[in-house]
């Protein structure tokens, strides 16, 4: 049989700084509460400086990517708009569709993209209770709005393809925009309840209370059934 070997000091010289002694009694010494005090201090020493090097990272990278996402959409979307818009010769079912598509789109980039940017960057959300539910209700709202504009317009080129004939008298210029019309009154109301259930809450942070643009668990409201009627809004689009 062998014998059991037993690690010693010795043996194992660091061992001694990442695990207290124990004395014959069954309690630690002094220099071995001093050991695990000094190891403990300098793991969360080294855990906030991990922290704030990650945050300083995030902060300086996100406003240069959402500020390219949000020129690159301003301009793009709004000529969109605008060349549309400005020749009557392009007034169709489907360009009145792209149209939808891009000011959704310059919704979003107008009233989610900025703001978002300023919550990843900022320790605390600056801009009140009314604002955090309006940014978190057009981040859903303009969503859906793309993703059920796209279905739309699936469905207009489907009717062309398939039926070019027969959905001449579908695909109009009036019932292309009582689609879209509808689409957008379906949305903003079934939306609502994103910005009842979005709020301003408080948490502790290096030895304040800061702000943050949060769901409001605490008030009641579940965040799984949120998630989840979320996702089955976009499954929906898909089908």
């Amino acid at each position: 049989m062998m014998n059991d070997s037993k690690i010693t000091s010795t043996e194992a010289p660091g061992l001694h700084h990442q695990l207290p002694m124990l004395m014959s009694d069954g309690t630690m010494s002094n220099s071995s509460w001093s050991d695990l005090l000094n190891y403990t201090f300098e793991n969360e020493a080294l855990y906030h400086v991990n922290t704030s090097t990650i945050e300083r990272i995030v902060s300086m990278m996100v406003p240069v990517f959402f500020g390219f996402i949000g020129l690159a959409g301003l301009l793009g979307n709004g000529l969109v708009v605008l060349v549309v818009a400005a020749n009557q010769s392009m007034r169709s079912t489907t360009n009145l569709l792209i149209i939808n598509l891009a000011a959704a789109d310059l919704l979003f980039v107008v009233f989610c993209v900025p703001f978002t940017a300023v919550d990843y960057v900022l320790p605390e959300w600056p801009f009140g209770e009314y604002w955090c539910k309006f940014v978190q209700y057009m981040i859903v709202v303009t969503a859906h709005a793309s993703a059920y504009t796209l279905v739309l317009m699936s469905l207009d080129r489907f009717l062309a393809v398939v039926h070019p004939i027969t959905s001449m008298s579908i695909r109009t210029e009036r019932n292309a925009s009582i689609a879209i019309c509808l689409t957008w009154f379906v949305i903003l109301t079934t939306a609502i309840p994103v910005a009842i259930s979005h709020g301003v809450l408080f948490y502790p942070r290096q030895g304040g209370y800061y702000t943050a643009c949060l769901f409001l668990h605490n008030e009641g409201y579940s965040l799984v059934a949120f998630h989840v009627s979320n996702s089955v809004y976009f499954i929906h689009s898909f089908i």
